[in-house]
């Protein structure tokens, strides 16, 4: 640990589930930070519940995790992109 949480407040803006994994608890103890998704969120917005519902048939249960998130929407923008450009032309989407 080397005395960095004595001296000064961690935080990290995005955590992963792969680094909450392999650092376990303990290692972030007291440290402030964020997700950017959890699909506990279906609990509050009925569009998560949908997403997590339809996410958990295409992989077997597995639950929706920030990084299936991140592919989603990047994926949604660019087909929203096409959508408005009427094309799949480069220069018309960007």
């Amino acid at each position: 640990q080397m005395g960095l949480k004595d001296e000064m407040r961690i935080v990290c803006p995005n955590f992963s589930v792969t680094q909450r994994l392999i650092g376990g608890a303990d290692v972030f103890e007291g440290v402030v930070g964020a997700v950017a998704y959890d699909w506990k969120l279906e609990n509050i917005f009925a569009t998560a519940k949908v997403f997590n519902e339809k996410y958990q048939l295409k992989s077997k249960g597995a639950p929706a995790t920030s990084y299936s998130v991140y592919a989603y929407n990047g994926v949604r923008a660019v087909l929203e992109s096409v959508r408005r450009a009427g094309t799949i032309e480069t220069e018309a989407i960007i």
